[in-house]
């Protein structure tokens, strides 16, 4: 039929468009006003309460979404086994995809995917043993050493980067990529405050004068 997943292709196809869902859905709760508050309980769950916002709420809609989508991966994951066995679900699988989320950097939705390219790709396509090294947890280490943020950062930083150069080329002002020329390098914001206090003060000065001179 039209939703038959009986080949690898198909049903290869149909990881992708669930993995596309995935994202959009986090995508859209993190800019959402919930995304916001599970944002600031993650950064600073002190100063969210201050602001009279629940912590372990936030915190079980947290798990809740994790879990939802953990419980959908699992599913397409024992459908394309064909069986359930406990082997799969050692603890060394878990690290690894734990080790995924950290190489590819967390926080970001498209470095998780990254970290999993990352990983997987290396196992599959860089067969030979010197290269062996790059999955393991001392490959790991050596690419967080070289890119803290880890691959989604260091993605976001060449984009930004090649952003800039194009702003410059074409001489575009970009003020988020700080490439506005509008403000003259050697302008002060403090000088011209005062002067503008000072010219108002004046004005002031020169008005109450203005109505003390008889008629």
């Amino acid at each position: 039929g039209l939703f038959s997943v009986d080949t690898e292709t198909r049903y290869y196809v149909v990881v992708l468009i669930v993995l596309g869902i995935a994202m959009l859905m986090v995508r859209s709760l993190r800019n959402s006003r919930v995304g916001r508050v599970l944002i600031g309980v993650r950064d600073n769950e002190r100063a969210a309460q201050a602001l009279s916002v629940g912590a372990r709420g936030t915190l079980i809609v947290a798990f809740a979404t994790s879990g939802f989508l953990a419980g959908v991966a699992g599913g397409l994951f024992v459908l394309q086994q064909r069986s359930l066995d406990a082997v799969n679900f050692d603890p060394g699988e878990s690290l690894r995809v734990f080790s995924m989320a950290v190489v590819g950097g967390l926080g970001s939705i498209g470095g998780a995917v990254l970290g999993a390219l990352y990983v997987k790709g290396i196992q599959y396509f860089l067969t030979q043993p010197q290269w062996a090294f790059l999955s393991t947890g001392f490959g790991l280490l050596l690419v967080l050493m070289l890119m803290p943020g880890g691959l989604g950062a260091a993605a976001g930083d060449l984009r930004d980067g090649i952003l800039r150069w194009y702003a410059r080329r074409r001489s575009i002002r970009v003020p988020s990529l700080l490439a506005d020329t509008r403000v003259d390098a050697g302008t002060e914001p403090e000088a011209n405050l005062v002067d503008a206090l000072a010219a108002t003060e004046h004005r002031a000065a020169t008005a109450d004068e203005l109505a003390e001179v008889p008629e």
